[in-house]
């Protein structure tokens, strides 16, 4: 994320893009890690209601799970942390709209990540979304294991000693780097 800090993560439905994604949330918090953005960036995870664009608010929507957490004062939390650029802002859902309201909502989403560009925003989709709108984005394609791959992943970790219900972290992180490669 420090060297692109805008993202679209795509792939074939049901690959784990919204698990990708918070999977990345969660480790944004984990003070030990520090492997993506450390503790400069705060995760908000947001999925794209079913709406017509002109009803998609990004701000209004990252200052409504501020609200449901409980911050107080959420609204000018949220407009100091989005100047700031403290926020890790993960989108889901972009491919569940209508296809008609996609282009729209997109260039609402490049016009508000140009607007707050000191944030860090990581979105999914499925490959047969149209993103080219987003030409600061670098794409990243999540990819299956095929029976080979998974087999001698199993066979690797047999190797190491670990059974199937006492995996360590570090495999489940290559399995998540082997998919992105």
């Amino acid at each position: 994320l420090k060297k692109y800090p805008f993202i679209v993560v795509k792939g074939e439905s049901g690959i784990g893009k919204t698990t990708f994604l918070k999977k990345v949330g969660i480790e944004a918090f984990d003070v030990d890690e520090k492997f993506i953005v450390g503790d400069t960036h705060m995760p908000v995870f947001l999925e794209i209601p079913r709406k017509q664009p002109d009803q998609i608010d990004f701000r209004e929507m990252i200052k409504k799970e501020f609200e449901i957490c409980g911050f107080p004062e959420c609204d000018d939390f949220t407009d100091s942390a989005l100047k700031k650029g403290k926020l890790l802002i993960l989108i889901d859902n972009l491919d569940y709209l209508p296809i008609k309201n996609q282009r729209q909502v997109l260039e609402k989403l490049d016009q508000f990540s140009d607007s707050y560009n000191s944030n860090r925003f990581i979105l999914a989709c499925q490959d047969s979304m149209a993103t080219q709108i987003l030409d600061k984005y670098h794409d990243i394609h999540l990819v299956g294991f095929g029976s080979n791959q998974i087999r001698l992943y199993i066979q690797n970790i047999e190797k190491q000693g670990y059974q199937k219900n006492n995996l360590k972290t570090d495999y489940v992180r290559q399995a998540y780097a082997l998919a992105l490669s």
